[in-house]
């Protein structure tokens, strides 16, 4: 029997950039961080992520890769789909995302400041129960 399988990371990508006039990061000494840290944001998504019907019917497996920017409160803005070649796997990440609750904020200098964020997303189908092997016996 196959069972769905959602493997989750989450990476930052390296730098600054200036946006109009106020500068957002990409690194900073602390990052911003999902309520309870990664783990936390690893089960929300394996909780809320919906395998998308036509995709899972078609053995269509994926990664998403969401960007958005969290600002000096900590709120999620700009959340868009960064890649992604499967349509309802992007939607469904992105629905997702979406629902987060607000990050911790990152610092950079003692103060709380924007910082990009790239969360991975990728969508397995696998097969969670392996079958089972002979077990020798016990002399």
């Amino acid at each position: 029997m196959r069972k769905l399988f959602l493997l989750i990371a989450m990476m930052f990508s390296l730098g600054a950039f200036c946006q109009e006039d106020s500068l957002v990061y990409d690194l900073v000494e602390q990052m911003p961080q999902f309520p309870g840290g990664d783990d936390s944001m690893r089960h929300y998504l394996l909780y809320h992520l919906q395998y998308p019907e036509h995709s899972r019917n078609h053995n269509i497996e994926g990664r998403v890769d969401v960007r958005f920017l969290v600002d000096e409160y900590g709120n999620l803005k700009n959340i868009v789909v960064q890649k992604g070649d499967v349509r309802d796997l992007s939607a469904e990440a992105l629905r997702v995302v979406r629902s987060f609750p607000p990050f911790t904020p990152g610092i950079h200098d003692g103060k709380a400041v924007k910082v990009v964020v790239v969360v991975p997303i990728i969508f397995l189908l696998a097969d969670l129960h392996p079958p089972a092997t002979k077990q020798k016996k016990k002399k």
